[in-house]
């Protein structure tokens, strides 16, 4: 273990700063970031297509259910081009979906605040975190471009927080095996 931490020490203060410089990024630009990420999800659906529909070709005599890869090549095919035509629109119906969903949490918490007999201190916070995700809901729906970059956004402050976390773990690690020697 201690051979470990003594070569290993470096790895996690590059993966913290690689999460620093994507933190830094999606809070500088995040209406690119979020494009960047729909694009790479769609050539990593189109690849997986495009994977799918040759391994029906090349299994079309071993496999029975052959037709089912093939069709399924071909959906995520289409949707990885479609990602890639037309990343704004697909960001738009994501952050929707998302928004969709928020109202939906928000709406059960305010009805849990209302139903379910809980402990006074704790239930507040149903109300609270309802009323949240309902407005953030219809924040996203309302603006789905805004609301992307408020994922983004908060992704990148996430980010930022643990590349911090990973980079001074490292820096810790490296003194702690240098004094142990």
């Amino acid at each position: 273990m201690k051979e470990q931490l003594r070569k290993g020490w470096w790895f996690l203060t590059i993966k913290g700063i690689l999460f620093i410089l994507f933190g830094l990024t999606a809070l500088l630009y995040p209406g690119e970031v979020i494009t960047t990420i729909v694009l790479y999800l769609g050539l990593i659906i189109f690849v997986e297509g495009i994977l799918f529909i040759i391994g029906a070709i090349y299994n079309k005599k071993r496999q029975k259910a052959w037709e089912l890869w093939m069709l399924e090549g071909i959906m995520d095919a289409i949707i990885g081009l479609l990602f890639m035509i037309y990343p704004g629109l697909t960001m738009k119906i994501f952050i929707i979906i998302i928004g969709i969903w928020a109202i939906m949490l928000g709406v059960y918490q305010i009805i849990t605040y209302f139903t379910v007999e809980a402990h006074p201190g704790n239930k507040f916070f149903y109300l609270i975190n309802g009323l949240l995700a309902l407005l953030m809901g219809v924040f996203m729906i309302s603006n789905p471009f805004e609301g992307g970059k408020f994922i983004t956004v908060t992704v990148g402050i996430f980010s930022l927080i643990f590349g911090v976390m990973l980079t001074v773990t490292s820096i810790k690690m490296r003194e702690t095996v240098k004094k142990k020697g």
